[in-house]
């Protein structure tokens, strides 16, 4: 808003200096307005130079909003330290700012089929449900730096997902849906010690389901209904 508001101070006072040049070169047609024209054109030039350094003034306001930090560069080098919420000003055109979110993210893992897992006999599981996440401030720049702001596809999201159904192997079938509190707990640590490096934090993984293949359900279905007949 502050940005917004200077930008638009900016414009006015340019059209208030180009509409003072304009109106001197307009009465300079009668000669006994002439002296007070030139007046108004050696004012009407340095306003608009006015001007136009409020609007490149303007350019260089940064907002920073809660759970957020700025990433400052200086001609494509990245600085070590981050802006905090707030209002901040940088030279434009020489350094840039990259907004990164601070607050805790979710990766809603499994999708519509789920993350694919192997039990015990090789039958297969799939797995739904969470990692909460979240990046360290006081590294930002760093991450930044090192892996940019798409760190999630690069550091967090097949990693979460090869720690995920490591530990399916670990039970049968006909125990797996009953163990996912310790499949999230040994998962998410880990995951967290695969990503510390990075200064990404593991908040949680929750196991929310985790589904059988079709064909085992039949079976152990059909093997009930045998059980009953008998």
């Amino acid at each position: 808003m502050v940005a917004f508001i200077t930008f638009i101070i900016g414009v006015i006072v340019i059209i208030a200096g180009i509409a003072s040049m304009f109106r001197f070169y307009k009465d300079r047609l009668g000669d006994d307005q002439v002296q007070l024209a030139g007046g108004r054109a050696l004012v009407g030039l340095p306003v608009t130079l006015i001007g136009v350094l409020i609007v490149f003034y303007s350019g260089g306001w940064t907002e920073i909003g809660a759970g957020q930090v700025g990433v400052v560069t200086n001609f494509g080098r990245v600085e070590e330290n981050e802006l905090n919420p707030g209002l901040h000003w940088r030279p434009p055109a020489i350094t840039a700012v990259t907004i990164m979110d601070t607050r805790v993210q979710a990766y809603n893992f499994g999708g519509d089929q789920g993350i694919e897992a192997f039990t015990k006999e090789q039958q297969p599981a799939y797995l739904f449900g969470v990692v909460n996440y979240h990046i360290d401030p006081q590294y930002a720049s760093d991450l930044y730096q090192r892996v940019g702001t798409d760190y999630f596809a690069k550091v967090i999201q097949h990693q979460a997902d090869t720690e995920l159904k490591q530990d399916a192997r670990l039970y049968a079938v006909d125990e797996i849906t009953a163990k996912r509190d310790e499949l999230s707990r040994t998962a998410r640590v880990r995951l967290a010690n695969d990503v510390v490096g990075y200064h990404i934090l593991i908040d949680g993984i929750f196991i929310s389901q985790i589904g059988l293949a079709p064909e085992y359900i039949e079976s152990v279905t059909n093997k009930q209904i045998a059980q009953q007949n008998v």
